[in-house]
C-alpha cells in the first residue's frame, strides 16, 4: 500500500540526501496512531532537515544555538 511520502523515494535517484527526509517522514506516518510522541519527533526532524537544506541552497546559516 502506498504511503503519503513515497513520492520522496522517487526523488532520491536525483538527490540522494532525500533518503534521510523520507526516513523521517515515513517514520512519522507509520507511528502517528500508535506512538504519537515519536511521530511528532520524526515530523520535527523532517522539518528541521527541510529548513537546514533550504538555507544551504540559499547560502544562509543557522545560529549554532538552534541545533
Amino acid at each position: 500500500m502506498a504511503k503519503n511520502f513515497d513520492y520522496i523515494l522517487l526523488l532520491t535517484e536525483e538527490v540522494p540526501g532525500f533518503k534521510r527526509l523520507h526516513e523521517y517522514c515515513d517514520m512519522a506516518e507509520t507511528l502517528q496512531a500508535t506512538y504519537p510522541e515519536a511521530s511528532a519527533n520524526s515530523s520535527r526532524k523532517a522539518l528541521e532537515w527541510l529548513v537546514k537544506n533550504m538555507l544551504k541552497m540559499k547560502k544562509g546559516q543557522l545560529s549554532p544555538k538552534l541545533y
